[in-house]
C-alpha cells in the first residue's frame, strides 16, 4: 500500500463521480448537502447522484432545492426501499467515470486535504483512503477494517467487474457488500493511497440500522446479523486463508469483535448451522480464545454434545486444543 503523494493539479470534475445513499434522515441529509455543496467546496460541480430509498420525509424537498441551485445534483427515487446495503450496491453499478466515490448522508466532511485525492487519481491510485479514524497504514486487518466505513474509500471504477459485482449483491446479507471490492483490492495487490488527513469521518449515528421501515418478515439472517459476524463472513472473499486468519488475529483494536465470541458463535449456530467451514474459521481465528469458549460450553454437557455433534469433532480433537493451549504457557 503507498501513503502520502505530492499534490498536483488534476480534473477531479471530468473524472470523479459521486453518490451518496439516503433514506429518511431529513435533518442529517441537509447538514451533509450543506458541507458537500458549500462555497469554496472542491466537489459542488462533480456529478453527484443522490439516491434516495423512498423517504418518506422531507427528503425528497430537501433534494430538490438543491437540484434547482446545482445541475451537477442528480434526484433517483427507488421505486421501494430496497434496503439500505442494495443501495451501496446500486451507487457502484452506476458509476460510469474513472472514480467513483459512495457517501452516506450523516458523515461530517473537511475538503482541506482535498488535493490529496486529485493527486492520487493523477498517479493512478486504484484505491484512494480518505478516512483514518482506525489506523489503516498499522496492517491489512486495520485497513479492511477501515475500508468497511462506506465513505472510506475511493475506488477505481473500471475494478468494477461483473464478478465484484456479484459478490457484492452475494454480500449484502453481511453488511459489507463494498468489501467484495475492497477485499479485490488487497488480493490483487492493487494500488493504495492512504491520505495524510481525512476527508470524511464517521458521525456517531444511533439510528444507523439498515433494516429501517423494514417489517419482522426480514430474514432472520439480516436481522441477526452484527458488526463482528459480517465482517468475518465477508472475509472468505479474501482468497489467501493465511492472510484470513492474520487479519482476524489483528483485529485487537475493535473490542467488540473478541468481546463477543459467545455472541458470534451462538448467531452461527442458530442461523448457519450446516455452514461448518464459517464456524471453523470463527474458531480457528482466535487461538487461546477459542479453547476457552469450548470449555465453557463443556459446562453444558447436552449443548456441548450438540455442537461437536455439528461440527463433526472427536473428542481427541478438543483434548488436543487444550494440550495445545496447556503449551502457551
Amino acid at each position: 500500500m503507498e501513503n502520502h503523494v505530492n499534490s498536483s493539479p488534476v480534473d477531479s470534475n471530468s473524472r470523479l463521480e459521486i453518490f451518496l445513499i439516503t433514506y429518511n434522515r431529513e435533518v442529517e441529509l441537509a447538514q451533509t448537502l450543506a458541507m458537500c455543496f458549500a462555497e469554496g467546496s472542491p466537489i459542488r460541480d462533480i456529478p453527484f447522484t443522490i439516491l434516495n430509498n423512498k423517504s418518506t420525509d422531507r427528503t425528497a424537498e430537501i433534494v430538490e432545492s438543491y437540484c434547482k441551485r446545482f445541475p451537477s445534483i442528480r434526484h433517483v427515487v427507488h421505486s421501494r426501499n430496497i434496503g439500505g446495503n442494495a443501495n451501496i450496491v446500486r451507487a457502484y453499478e452506476l458509476a460510469t467515470r474513472d472514480y467513483v466515490w459512495v457517501i452516506c448522508d450523516d458523515d461530517t466532511f473537511d475538503f482541506s486535504a482535498w488535493s490529496e485525492v486529485e493527486a492520487a487519481m493523477r498517479v493512478g491510485a486504484d484505491a484512494i483512503l480518505v478516512a483514518n479514524y482506525l489506523k489503516p497504514r498499522q496492517n491489512v486487518a486495520q485497513l479492511l477494517a477501515q475500508m468497511t466505513f462506506v465513505p472510506a474509500t475511493i475506488y477505481k471504477t473500471a475494478l468494477i467487474s461483473d464478478t465484484i459485482f456479484v459478490n457484492m449483491a452475494h454480500n449484502i446479507a453481511n453488511l459489507f457488500p463494498h468489501l467484495a471490492l475492497a477485499c479485490d483490492v488487497i488480493n490483487h495487490n492493487r494500488k493504495i493511497q492512504i491520505l495524510d488527513d481525512w476527508v470524511v469521518q464517521m458521525k456517531p449515528n444511533p439510528d444507523s440500522s439498515y433494516l429501517r421501515a423494514l417489517d419482522d418478515d426480514v430474514s432472520p439472517v439480516i436481522k441477526n446479523m452484527f458488526w463482528a459476524l459480517g465482517f468475518s463472513n465477508s472475509l472468505h472473499l479474501i482468497q489467501d486463508p493465511t492472510l484470513q486468519r492474520k487479519i482476524r488475529n489483528e483485529l485487537w483494536f475493535n473490542e467488540e469483535f473478541p468481546c463477543r465470541v459467545g455472541s458470534l458463535c451462538k448467531t452461527i449456530f442458530r442461523h448457519f448451522q450446516g455452514n461448518r467451514k464459517c464456524i471453523g474459521d470463527v474458531f480457528s481465528a482466535y487461538g487461546a480464545i477459542q479453547t476457552f469458549v469450548i470449555g465453557c460450553l463443556v459446562w453444558n454437557r447436552e449443548m456441548f454434545r450438540r455442537i461437536r455433534s455439528r461440527l463433526g469433532l472427536r473428542g481427541s480433537d478438543i483434548r488436543g486444543w487444550f494440550v495445545k493451549l496447556e503449551g502457551t504457557h
